[in-house]
């Protein structure tokens, strides 16, 4: 004898969510989270213009003060330690952990203030540029170009 009420379904599997509202939710999963990588992006980005104006402001006070040899290869040591930093972890030694903390890295701490000096400051030798050169101009006009290869779409028309 059965116990449950008239009219209700018998079959003991009922669908809570219909396909449909499954996939909504999986569209405004996806919106969240681009928007959120977008937002994310963009305060990188800011961060990145911050720095940069610091670095150019330290190269042109460095052109200033002629006598100031000294001081350029102590920041110059400073900046090229974060190389020995990066590859003396115990974890570089193991691919899967590096792959992990690559992926982690990512979104939590892409890049910081010294990577991106060193990172500026071996793009200009490298290429014999002025010290004073926008480095953060570039490398916007080059993501950019990288964005609209692969996607199709300008990100400075968005």
């Amino acid at each position: 004898m059965s116990i449950a009420p008239r009219g209700m379904n018998r079959s003991p599997r009922m669908k809570v969510l219909s396909s449909f509202t499954v996939y909504c939710l999986y569209l405004v999963m996806s919106m969240f989270l681009t928007t959120s990588l977008v937002i994310l992006f963009m305060l990188k980005k800011y961060s990145w213009k911050t720095w940069e104006s610091q670095a150019r402001s330290m190269a042109l006070e460095g052109e200033g003060s002629q006598g100031s040899t000294g001081n350029s290869k102590k920041s110059l040591r400073r900046l090229t330690t974060f190389v020995f930093h990066h590859t003396s972890h115990p974890w570089s030694n193991n691919k899967i952990l590096v792959w992990v903390l690559c992926f982690i890295r990512i979104f939590w701490s892409s890049i910081n203030r010294a990577d991106f000096i060193a990172l500026r400051f071996g793009f200009l030798t490298t290429h014999q540029l002025h010290l004073a050169y926008d480095f953060h101009n570039y490398m916007l006009r080059s993501m950019d170009d990288e964005f609209r290869d692969i996607v199709g779409i300008r990100y400075s028309s968005l």
